[in-house]
């Protein structure tokens, strides 16, 4: 208070062009102190919305390749249309599958194999899988015919997944046990 007091009183003793100069000093660094706050105010303020017109950008960039996406999947799924109806044929129905010891057999026979075939349990397909039908196979005869049989039975009309073979060395040839899958619609 001292201060201001002290001030004041050497202000009314000056002479009055020294008390223009004060004053409009004073006034210029006011307004230079107001141009300043207001340019930092408005810098943030841009930066501020520099950043969020950037991650408008990016938003929008983004769903442009969405939308590029799927009108590239929508047509490739046009494409494959084409191919569904084939797709679905390839596996047979689960009423041929009745057919499958009697096609294993003729083939097994063709290639003098002794032959027998069991079905074990059956797992019904969903949507986006298969269902399959597990099998139990015996053959004996010569190793060459049962490579044939192999051959043969994997070119079928029916999709094959042998599990597993267990084989056994004989006199006469090799006896095998096939345990397998049979796929269906």
């Amino acid at each position: 208070m001292v201060f201001l007091i002290h001030t004041l009183h050497s202000y009314m003793a000056l002479s009055p062009f020294k008390k223009n100069l004060v004053i409009n000093g004073g006034i210029g660094i006011v307004l230079i102190g107001i141009t300043v706050g207001v340019t930092i105010f408005l810098g943030s303020d841009i930066n501020t919305r520099a950043a969020h017109l950037r991650e408008l950008r990016d938003e929008e960039h983004f769903r442009s390749e969405a939308i590029e996406s799927f009108v590239a999947l929508k047509g490739e799924y046009s494409k494959a249309q084409a191919y569904f109806s084939l797709l679905e044929n390839i596996l047979p129905h689960q009423d041929r599958l009745l057919s499958f010891p009697k096609d294993m057999r003729a083939i097994a026979k063709k290639h003098k194999l002794d032959f027998t075939v069991t079905f074990g349990t059956q797992v019904e397909g969903g949507p986006d899988t298969p269902g399959y039908i597990n099998f139990q196979m015996a053959l004996k005869g010569s190793f060459d015919n049962f490579t044939l049989f192999l051959k043969e039975a994997q070119q079928s009309l029916y999709i094959i997944d042998f599990t597993s073979m267990e084989t056994n060395w004989e006199k006469a040839g090799v006896s095998v046990t096939i345990l397998g899958k049979v796929f269906s619609r």
